[in-house]
């Protein structure tokens, strides 16, 4: 089964894909070993900070070691299955919360979004950074007195230009999900 997006899947179970892990929960108290597996013969790469999987990424080799601690610590683990043809499977997300009482600390629904760091941060299409947009502005208008109405990236790129695909989980205080779903992201705000 091959997720599309926007879907959300029945109350307790992620999205389907080509690439399953090994460990069930998400709240979880003791350090891991996730295995991760997929569908025929293929190799699996996968990310640790929210990026797309690409042939230039970590491949699955062995287990990826989650280590918890005093302190809770969210692991957000992508992976993509790369199959003999050259097709990629669909990305699959998982959010792991580690550490010591993980799995009573909340009282209020959890949420995680992740998306690819290039995408908030990139110098060309980042939405959080002043980026190109501003540089190209500041050569035209080197004495302009720079402020939140100066063109930049984030606040020139609107609407879908401006958006971001992102992976969003919402878990209850027991770390059951409820939504996981590919969305976009968008960064709007006054100044």
């Amino acid at each position: 089964v091959t997720p599309t997006p926007f879907a959300t899947p029945a109350p307790g179970q992620h999205q389907k894909g080509a690439v399953t892990f090994s460990v069930d929960g998400n709240f979880l108290t003791a350090s891991q070993d996730l295995e991760l597996s997929a569908e025929g013969t293929s190799k699996i790469y996968y990310s640790l900070d929210g990026s797309i999987p690409d042939a230039s990424s970590t491949e699955y080799t062995k287990a990826i070691s989650l280590r918890a601690s005093s302190q809770t610590k969210a692991y957000c683990v992508t992976a993509r299955a790369l199959y003999a043809d050259g097709t990629w499977s669909e990305p699959v997300v998982r959010t792991y919360f580690l550490g010591r009482n993980a799995n009573d600390r909340y009282d209020c629904l959890v949420v995680s979004i992740s998306t690819d760091p290039d995408n908030l941060w990139d110098y060309e299409t980042g939405i959080f950074v002043p980026g190109k947009i501003m540089d190209d502005y500041l050569k035209t208008h080197p004495y302009t007195k720079v402020d939140g109405s100066t063109p930049a990236n984030y606040n020139a790129l609107r609407g879908m230009e401006g958006e971001r695909k992102a992976n969003l989980e919402i878990y209850l205080p027991d770390g059951s999900v409820i939504v996981d779903q590919t969305c976009g992201i968008r960064c709007y705000g006054g100044w």
